[in-house]
């Protein structure tokens, strides 16, 4: 960082916490979790209620009672979008209780309207319905509350925090840093206060922390969750040229309302502590689509290195029956938020020859690689290796293919070249991508070359679904081991 900045004696700046913690979006993630359980509660105190209520004195008769279970377990989470689960609920026990009581009121009213309309209520006991109403409900509402204390007092030990950054530094910024200091009901780490304009600013304000260069690289080495911009509604050029810089990062960039201008970006109004602000940008995947795309890539990887095990041994074997030297090949490689990675392949060449800092792409008919490495390289199968980065939570299965840090294209670095080129970092790099299936692979000769493999990336990036994920894999298995430009 710079110099030690002259700090307000009200604002207190944070270093970033080293021990385990967790981000906010744990509220979010558990609410897409009970829009999963509460059906499966549904139906299981519905079988229960028919055991228990109905079996003994009416005997096996589930064929009047199930279609009632099976809608209520399907209506549920169809009928109420948002409602009972909304993530702010979870910070708020009596809003829990009202909603979930009107919710339940209506779903019940909603079957009883339904059973009524199709005349099959008389063979329904109303000491099973009674019981399945009340059962359901009283579940519902100890999950909530149980699920509320476990989170709040995760809060209140700091396992839950929020690691914030203000942008543009000013009167508004210290004030809106005093109240998260001060008056937050949420567990806030506030980073500091960072802008470029150290020189010109009144002594009376608290002086950045740093720059906006050295926000950018904070953000590689700690997780942050929000950057709150709080730059003046004039300065709408200065603020597109910010946003494009903070966009490099995986984390979501919101605008202070004060200066809330016509030309601006349009983003979605949310509530941050309890003022409305303007996101501008936000990660590509959030909440569930993180914890999901993880644990999928995890057991896919896995499931392939063991089905693969076999081929990977083989090609082993080869090269180092062919020519001396390791058989991997070790390449530091820009990874998520611009973090650099050591990514693994196949070795394909010769062992004196290697480029580890990729001064030199690969050209076709290139004397360096070796008989059995052409073979790998036009087939892809020199990155099986890279399933070992995807177990370790380094890269995904799909995603921007990463790129070696020192790689040139037309002789200049590749930021150099396309101004959007740290952006594609803000997802973990993938073993194939929309880039690939698209026929942008391999050396890349041209700085047209560059900008379109971007741009693909980019697409994937703000077009990210596991529909898509799902669409590439399909289409590298068809058609995206042999390609004329892999060599």
């Amino acid at each position: 960082m710079a110099d030690q900045p002259r700090i307000s004696k009200r604002i207190r700046l944070n270093a970033p916490t080293l021990s385990f913690t967790l981000s906010p979006n744990i509220f979010f993630i558990v609410a897409d979790c009970l829009r999963v359980v509460d059906p499966a509660l549904l139906f299981i105190m519905g079988w229960e209620s028919y055991i228990y209520l109905v079996v003994p004195t009416h005997g096996d008769v589930w064929e009047n009672y199930k279609i009632y279970v099976i809608l209520g377990a399907v209506f549920l989470p169809l009928l109420f979008s948002n409602g009972p689960y909304r993530p702010t609920l979870l910070r708020k026990p009596m809003d829990t209780v009202s909603v979930v009581l009107i919710a339940c009121a209506a779903l019940f009213g909603s079957l009883l309207t339904f059973g009524f309309m199709v005349k099959l209520l008389s063979p329904v006991s109303r000491a099973w319905a009674c019981a399945w109403v009340l059962s359901s409900t009283v579940t519902f509402l100890l999950l909530r509350l149980s699920t509320f204390a476990v989170l709040r007092t995760l809060q209140r030990r700091g396992v839950i925090v929020e690691r914030v950054a203000i942008v543009g530094a000013g009167p508004l910024a210290d004030r809106i840093a005093t109240r998260i200091q001060y008056e937050s009901t949420s567990r806030i780490e506030l980073l500091g206060i960072f802008d470029d304009r150290a020189s010109r600013l009144p002594a009376d304000v608290t002086q950045p922390t740093g720059s906006l260069d050295q926000l950018v690289e904070l953000g590689k080495a700690h997780s942050l969750d929000r950057l709150l911009i709080t730059l003046p509604g004039h300065a709408d050029r200065r603020l597109l040229q910010v946003l494009h810089k903070l966009k490099a990062l995986s984390v979501d960039v919101m605008l202070c309302p004060d200066f809330l201008g016509g030309t601006l970006p349009h983003g979605a109004i949310e509530d941050v502590d309890g003022l409305p602000m303007l996101r501008l940008a936000h990660r590509p995947l959030r909440n569930t689509s993180v914890v999901l795309k993880h644990f999928g890539d995890f057991f896919l990887a896995l499931l392939l290195l063991s089905l693969l095990s076999p081929v990977m041994l083989a090609i082993a074997l080869a090269i180092k029956l062919e020519s001396r030297g390791p058989i991997l090949f070790k390449q530091i490689r820009h990874g998520f938020n611009n973090r650099e990675i050591e990514v693994y392949k196949f070795r394909t060449m010769r062992h004196e020859a290697r480029d580890p800092l990729a001064a030199r792409q690969t050209a076709r008919n290139d004397a360096r690689v070796t008989r059995l490495g052409s073979i790998l390289r036009r087939s892809s199968l020199d990155e099986l290796p890279q399933l070992l980065n995807v177990l370790k939570g380094e890269m995904s299965l799909v995603g921007p293919r990463p790129h070696a840090v020192g790689m040139r294209t037309a002789d200049q670095l590749s930021h150099e070249i396309v101004s959007e080129y740290a952006h594609r970092h803000r997802v973990k790099p993938g073993i194939t991508g929309w880039a690939q299936i698209n026929g942008y692979r391999g050396a890349m000769a041209t700085k047209q070359d560059l900008q379109r493999r971007v741009e693909h990336d980019l697409y994937y990036i703000d077009n990210w679904s596991p529909v898509l994920d799902f669409k590439i894999l399909i289409l590298t298995l068809l058609r995206g081991f042999i390609d004329k430009n892999a060599f």
